[in-house]
């Protein structure tokens, strides 16, 4: 991303001097041709500029469509997750009611017991 920033700054950079260039170019009197030829090379690397910047902003599209993807991926293995420990929770929940209550009977059997035995 550090690079597309970098040819994007170097592209408007070359656009203003290109732009500045070409005032000076103008002519006061006398003929225009070479203006005129000037003025058509750098409108052609305008234009090539122009396509390099599509050819990156393409590159970044299909940077982000991998991005999303791999977001979603992870976001659907995050839910997956969440819902087995969710899960698991509650399984825990039960059981350590399930062992209260089995502490509770084994507590009454030994009171029981004990009232047996006198």
């Amino acid at each position: 991303m550090a690079t597309t920033t970098r040819r994007l700054i170097a592209f408007l950079a070359a656009v203003a001097v290109l732009g500045a260039a070409a005032c000076d170019m103008l002519p006061f009197g006398g003929s225009d041709q070479p203006v005129m030829q000037e003025a058509k090379k750098q409108a052609d690397q305008m234009a090539k500029q122009a396509d390099d910047l599509a050819r990156v902003a393409k590159q970044m599209q299909d940077q982000a469509g991998q991005l999303k993807k791999a977001y979603d991926e992870a976001q659907e293995a995050a839910d997956e997750a969440k819902e087995r420990w969710e899960a698991m929770e509650e399984q825990a929940k039960e059981m350590k009611k399930q062992a209260d209550d089995m502490k509770k009977q084994a507590d009454a059997l030994k009171k029981q017991v004990q009232q047996m035995s006198k």
